[in-house]
Protein backbone atom coordinates (compact mmCIF):
# COMPACT_ATOMS: atom_id res chain seq x y z
CA UNK A 1 0.00 0.00 0.00
CA UNK A 2 1.28 3.48 -0.85
CA UNK A 3 2.26 5.67 2.08
CA UNK A 4 -0.61 7.80 3.34
CA UNK A 5 -0.34 11.55 2.87
CA UNK A 6 -3.39 12.64 4.86
CA UNK A 7 -5.61 10.83 7.35
CA UNK A 8 -9.10 12.28 7.13
CA UNK A 9 -10.93 11.68 10.42
CA UNK A 10 -14.71 11.97 10.20
CA UNK A 11 -16.81 11.60 13.36
CA UNK A 12 -20.26 10.39 12.46
CA UNK A 13 -23.62 9.55 13.92
CA UNK A 14 -26.35 8.87 11.38
CA UNK A 15 -24.70 10.93 8.64
CA UNK A 16 -25.20 8.41 5.84
CA UNK A 17 -25.86 10.85 2.98
CA UNK A 18 -23.28 13.40 4.10
CA UNK A 19 -20.48 10.85 4.51
CA UNK A 20 -21.01 9.50 1.00
CA UNK A 21 -20.96 13.02 -0.44
CA UNK A 22 -17.79 13.93 1.47
CA UNK A 23 -15.94 10.84 0.26
CA UNK A 24 -16.95 11.38 -3.35
CA UNK A 25 -15.96 15.04 -3.36
CA UNK A 26 -12.64 14.59 -1.59
CA UNK A 27 -11.59 11.62 -3.73
CA UNK A 28 -12.41 13.62 -6.89
CA UNK A 29 -10.51 16.69 -5.65
CA UNK A 30 -7.34 14.95 -4.45
CA UNK A 31 -6.37 12.45 -7.15
CA UNK A 32 -2.63 13.07 -6.67
CA UNK A 33 -2.73 12.88 -2.87
CA UNK A 34 -3.06 9.59 -1.00
CA UNK A 35 -5.82 9.84 1.59
CA UNK A 36 -7.17 7.44 4.15
CA UNK A 37 -10.70 7.92 5.44
CA UNK A 38 -11.33 7.03 9.08
CA UNK A 39 -14.98 7.07 10.08
CA UNK A 40 -15.39 7.03 13.85
CA UNK A 41 -18.95 5.90 14.23
CA UNK A 42 -20.96 6.73 17.33
CA UNK A 43 -23.69 4.07 17.31
CA UNK A 44 -25.26 5.02 13.98
CA UNK A 45 -28.46 3.22 13.00
CA UNK A 46 -28.91 4.49 9.43
CA UNK A 47 -26.83 1.88 7.60
CA UNK A 48 -24.22 4.42 6.60
CA UNK A 49 -21.33 2.21 7.69
CA UNK A 50 -22.12 -0.43 5.09
CA UNK A 51 -22.58 2.20 2.38
CA UNK A 52 -19.23 3.77 3.26
CA UNK A 53 -17.38 0.46 3.04
CA UNK A 54 -19.00 -0.28 -0.32
CA UNK A 55 -18.01 3.17 -1.61
CA UNK A 56 -14.41 2.68 -0.46
CA UNK A 57 -14.26 -0.65 -2.27
CA UNK A 58 -15.92 0.74 -5.41
CA UNK A 59 -13.44 3.63 -5.66
CA UNK A 60 -10.43 1.63 -4.45
CA UNK A 61 -9.81 4.00 -1.55
CA UNK A 62 -8.07 3.57 1.79
CA UNK A 63 -10.68 3.60 4.49
CA UNK A 64 -12.03 2.00 7.63
CA UNK A 65 -14.78 2.35 10.18
CA UNK A 66 -14.07 2.34 13.90
CA UNK A 67 -16.95 1.86 16.28
CA UNK A 68 -16.56 4.52 18.93
CA UNK A 69 -19.75 3.57 20.75
CA UNK A 70 -21.93 6.04 22.58
CA UNK A 71 -19.06 8.41 23.30
CA UNK A 72 -18.90 12.14 22.63
CA UNK A 73 -17.27 13.71 19.58
CA UNK A 74 -14.01 14.42 21.41
CA UNK A 75 -13.54 10.74 22.22
CA UNK A 76 -14.45 9.78 18.65
CA UNK A 77 -11.82 12.16 17.28
CA UNK A 78 -9.19 10.71 19.62
CA UNK A 79 -10.11 7.22 18.42
CA UNK A 80 -9.44 8.40 14.88
CA UNK A 81 -6.08 9.88 15.87
CA UNK A 82 -4.98 6.56 17.37
CA UNK A 83 -5.81 4.79 14.12
CA UNK A 84 -4.33 7.38 11.74
CA UNK A 85 -1.35 6.47 9.54
CA UNK A 86 -0.95 9.64 7.45
CA UNK A 87 1.87 12.13 7.65
CA UNK A 88 -0.82 14.73 8.19
CA UNK A 89 -4.22 14.52 9.85
CA UNK A 90 -7.30 16.62 9.37
CA UNK A 91 -10.87 16.49 10.63
CA UNK A 92 -14.02 16.78 8.54
CA UNK A 93 -17.38 17.34 10.17
CA UNK A 94 -20.48 16.35 8.18
CA UNK A 95 -22.31 19.51 9.23
CA UNK A 96 -19.36 21.81 8.43
CA UNK A 97 -17.80 20.95 5.10
CA UNK A 98 -15.57 23.26 3.03
CA UNK A 99 -14.96 23.20 -0.70
CA UNK A 100 -11.64 22.52 -2.41
CA UNK A 101 -8.96 23.27 0.17
CA UNK A 102 -7.16 19.94 0.67
CA UNK A 103 -4.73 20.39 -2.22
CA UNK A 104 -3.81 23.93 -1.15
CA UNK A 105 -3.24 22.86 2.45
CA UNK A 106 -1.19 19.80 1.55
CA UNK A 107 1.13 21.49 -0.92
CA UNK A 108 1.57 24.50 1.40
CA UNK A 109 2.54 22.12 4.20
CA UNK A 110 5.02 20.25 2.01
CA UNK A 111 6.58 23.45 0.67
CA UNK A 112 6.94 25.14 4.06
CA UNK A 113 7.67 22.12 6.24
CA UNK A 114 4.73 23.12 8.39
CA UNK A 115 3.25 21.21 11.31
CA UNK A 116 0.12 23.34 11.63
CA UNK A 117 -1.61 24.51 8.46
CA UNK A 118 -4.64 26.75 8.10
CA UNK A 119 -6.17 29.28 5.72
CA UNK A 120 -4.49 32.67 5.97
CA UNK A 121 -6.97 35.30 7.18
CA UNK A 122 -7.52 38.31 4.88
CA UNK A 123 -4.68 40.83 4.83
CA UNK A 124 -4.70 43.91 6.99
CA UNK A 125 -5.53 47.33 5.56
CA UNK A 126 -1.85 47.98 4.85
CA UNK A 127 -1.60 44.79 2.76
CA UNK A 128 0.55 42.96 5.30
CA UNK A 129 -0.50 39.42 6.27
CA UNK A 130 -2.41 39.26 9.54
CA UNK A 131 -0.31 36.28 10.59
CA UNK A 132 3.29 36.71 9.35
CA UNK A 133 5.59 33.85 8.43
CA UNK A 134 7.65 32.50 11.31
CA UNK A 135 5.20 33.55 14.02
CA UNK A 136 5.15 31.49 17.20
CA UNK A 137 2.08 29.48 18.12
CA UNK A 138 1.89 31.29 21.46
CA UNK A 139 1.67 34.62 19.64
CA UNK A 140 -1.22 33.28 17.55
CA UNK A 141 -2.99 32.22 20.77
CA UNK A 142 -2.74 35.78 22.10
CA UNK A 143 -4.09 37.16 18.82
CA UNK A 144 -6.96 34.65 18.90
CA UNK A 145 -7.82 35.67 22.44
CA UNK A 146 -7.74 39.34 21.46
CA UNK A 147 -9.88 38.50 18.39
CA UNK A 148 -7.35 40.20 16.14
CA UNK A 149 -7.22 37.02 14.02
CA UNK A 150 -9.66 34.22 13.37
CA UNK A 151 -8.82 30.63 12.48
CA UNK A 152 -11.55 28.16 11.65
CA UNK A 153 -10.78 25.33 14.04
CA UNK A 154 -12.64 22.83 11.86
CA UNK A 155 -10.42 23.47 8.82
CA UNK A 156 -6.84 22.81 9.89
CA UNK A 157 -4.23 20.22 8.94
CA UNK A 158 -1.60 18.93 11.37
CA UNK A 159 1.57 16.85 11.23
CA UNK A 160 0.77 13.57 12.94
CA UNK A 161 4.28 13.07 14.32
CA UNK A 162 4.08 16.51 15.98
CA UNK A 163 0.83 15.51 17.71
CA UNK A 164 2.34 12.22 18.85
CA UNK A 165 5.58 13.78 20.10
CA UNK A 166 3.68 16.31 22.20
CA UNK A 167 0.97 13.81 23.27
CA UNK A 168 -1.77 16.09 22.02
CA UNK A 169 -5.35 14.89 22.06
CA UNK A 170 -8.89 16.19 22.42
CA UNK A 171 -10.31 16.80 25.89
CA UNK A 172 -12.83 13.98 26.32
CA UNK A 173 -14.51 15.74 29.24
CA UNK A 174 -15.51 18.56 26.91
CA UNK A 175 -18.67 18.48 24.80
CA UNK A 176 -18.61 22.13 23.73
CA UNK A 177 -15.49 23.96 22.60
CA UNK A 178 -13.39 20.81 22.24
CA UNK A 179 -11.96 21.90 18.88
CA UNK A 180 -11.02 25.31 20.26
CA UNK A 181 -9.32 23.78 23.31
CA UNK A 182 -7.44 21.28 21.13
CA UNK A 183 -6.13 23.92 18.71
CA UNK A 184 -5.05 26.18 21.57
CA UNK A 185 -3.17 23.22 23.09
CA UNK A 186 -1.47 22.52 19.76
CA UNK A 187 -0.43 26.16 19.33
CA UNK A 188 0.98 26.31 22.87
CA UNK A 189 3.54 23.69 21.76
CA UNK A 190 4.77 26.13 19.09
CA UNK A 191 4.45 24.05 15.92
CA UNK A 192 6.01 25.22 12.66
CA UNK A 193 3.25 27.41 11.25
CA UNK A 194 2.20 27.43 7.63
CA UNK A 195 -0.82 28.84 5.92
CA UNK A 196 -2.44 28.25 2.57
CA UNK A 197 -3.52 31.08 0.31
CA UNK A 198 -7.09 29.89 0.00
CA UNK A 199 -10.45 31.34 0.91
CA UNK A 200 -12.60 28.85 2.75
CA UNK A 201 -16.07 28.42 1.33
CA UNK A 202 -18.46 26.47 3.47
CA UNK A 203 -20.87 24.03 1.90
CA UNK A 204 -23.64 22.73 4.11
CA UNK A 205 -24.28 19.04 3.51
CA UNK A 206 -26.70 18.51 6.36
CA UNK A 207 -29.94 20.25 7.22
CA UNK A 208 -29.81 18.81 10.74
CA UNK A 209 -28.13 21.18 13.14
CA UNK A 210 -27.86 18.46 15.77
CA UNK A 211 -29.26 18.37 19.24
CA UNK A 212 -27.96 20.45 22.09
CA UNK A 213 -27.26 19.33 25.62
CA UNK A 214 -28.63 21.46 28.45
CA UNK A 215 -26.90 24.81 28.70
CA UNK A 216 -25.76 24.11 32.26
CA UNK A 217 -23.68 21.21 30.98
CA UNK A 218 -22.36 22.52 27.67
CA UNK A 219 -21.26 26.05 28.43
CA UNK A 220 -19.34 25.12 31.57
CA UNK A 221 -17.67 22.24 29.74
CA UNK A 222 -16.08 24.84 27.50
CA UNK A 223 -14.96 26.90 30.48
CA UNK A 224 -13.49 23.88 32.28
CA UNK A 225 -11.59 22.83 29.15
CA UNK A 226 -10.12 26.30 28.67
CA UNK A 227 -9.12 26.44 32.36
CA UNK A 228 -7.09 23.29 31.74
CA UNK A 229 -5.55 24.85 28.63
CA UNK A 230 -4.62 27.97 30.61
CA UNK A 231 -2.91 25.74 33.18
CA UNK A 232 -0.91 24.18 30.37
CA UNK A 233 0.07 27.66 29.21
CA UNK A 234 1.39 28.43 32.70
CA UNK A 235 3.34 25.18 32.83
CA UNK A 236 4.91 25.56 29.39
CA UNK A 237 5.36 29.34 29.32
CA UNK A 238 5.44 30.53 32.92
CA UNK A 239 7.57 33.57 32.02
CA UNK A 240 5.24 34.75 29.23
CA UNK A 241 3.22 37.36 31.11
CA UNK A 242 1.31 38.51 28.03
CA UNK A 243 0.12 35.00 27.24
CA UNK A 244 -0.93 34.18 30.79
CA UNK A 245 -2.64 37.53 31.29
CA UNK A 246 -4.53 36.94 28.04
CA UNK A 247 -6.00 33.76 29.50
CA UNK A 248 -6.63 35.09 32.99
CA UNK A 249 -8.03 38.49 32.18
CA UNK A 250 -9.60 38.04 28.74
CA UNK A 251 -10.23 34.46 27.60
CA UNK A 252 -11.61 32.94 30.79
CA UNK A 253 -13.77 35.95 31.72
CA UNK A 254 -15.09 36.09 28.14
CA UNK A 255 -16.14 32.44 28.27
CA UNK A 256 -17.62 32.96 31.74
CA UNK A 257 -19.75 35.84 30.45
CA UNK A 258 -20.80 33.80 27.41
CA UNK A 259 -22.00 31.08 29.82
CA UNK A 260 -24.01 33.66 31.75
CA UNK A 261 -25.52 34.98 28.52
CA UNK A 262 -26.46 31.50 27.40
CA UNK A 263 -28.09 30.66 30.72
CA UNK A 264 -30.12 33.89 30.58
CA UNK A 265 -31.20 33.04 27.02
CA UNK A 266 -32.23 29.57 28.25
CA UNK A 267 -34.57 31.20 30.78
CA UNK A 268 -32.58 30.90 34.01
CA UNK A 269 -33.16 33.77 36.41
CA UNK A 270 -30.13 35.81 37.44
CA UNK A 271 -30.20 34.75 41.10
CA UNK A 272 -30.09 31.10 40.07
CA UNK A 273 -27.20 31.82 37.72
CA UNK A 274 -25.22 33.52 40.48
CA UNK A 275 -25.88 30.52 42.73
CA UNK A 276 -24.70 28.12 40.02
CA UNK A 277 -21.50 30.12 39.51
CA UNK A 278 -20.82 30.26 43.25
CA UNK A 279 -21.51 26.55 43.80
CA UNK A 280 -19.12 25.62 41.00
CA UNK A 281 -16.43 27.96 42.29
CA UNK A 282 -16.34 30.01 39.10
CA UNK A 283 -16.44 33.46 40.74
CA UNK A 284 -12.68 33.83 40.25
CA UNK A 285 -13.02 33.74 36.48
CA UNK A 286 -14.70 37.13 36.45
CA UNK A 287 -11.50 39.02 37.25
CA UNK A 288 -10.38 41.85 35.02
CA UNK A 289 -7.39 44.18 34.72
CA UNK A 290 -6.01 46.84 32.41
CA UNK A 291 -5.43 43.96 29.95
CA UNK A 292 -9.17 43.24 29.69
CA UNK A 293 -10.96 44.75 26.70
CA UNK A 294 -13.24 47.64 27.62
CA UNK A 295 -16.42 45.94 26.37
CA UNK A 296 -15.75 42.80 28.42
CA UNK A 297 -14.79 44.82 31.50
CA UNK A 298 -18.04 46.77 31.29
CA UNK A 299 -20.07 43.56 30.97
CA UNK A 300 -18.39 42.09 34.03
CA UNK A 301 -18.94 45.25 36.09
CA UNK A 302 -22.63 45.43 35.20
CA UNK A 303 -23.13 41.74 35.92
CA UNK A 304 -21.34 41.95 39.27
CA UNK A 305 -22.85 45.16 40.61
CA UNK A 306 -26.03 45.80 38.61
CA UNK A 307 -27.24 42.33 37.64
CA UNK A 308 -30.88 43.42 37.52
CA UNK A 309 -30.13 45.65 34.49
CA UNK A 310 -27.69 43.29 32.81
CA UNK A 311 -28.67 42.06 29.34
CA UNK A 312 -26.76 39.62 27.11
Amino acid sequence: MASIDISVIIPSKNNKAEIAEIIKRLSDQTRDIVLEYIITDMNSTDGGVVDFLELVKERDLNGCVIQSGGTNVSAALNTGLYKANGRYVTFVFPSRFYKDYFNDYFYAAEKKGAEFIFAQPPSADDGEPVIPEGILGTDIVVRLIKSSVNIDFTAVMLRRDFLMKNKLRFDEDCTLGYAEAFIYSVLLCNPAIGYADVRLEREKLSEDGGSSSPATNNCFDRLDAMVRVSSTAKDLHKDDGVLNDAFRYEKLPAIMMSCIDKLIDEGFNKTSIKNIIKSKGYDGYLNFSSYTSSDLRNKILVWKYLPFVYKP
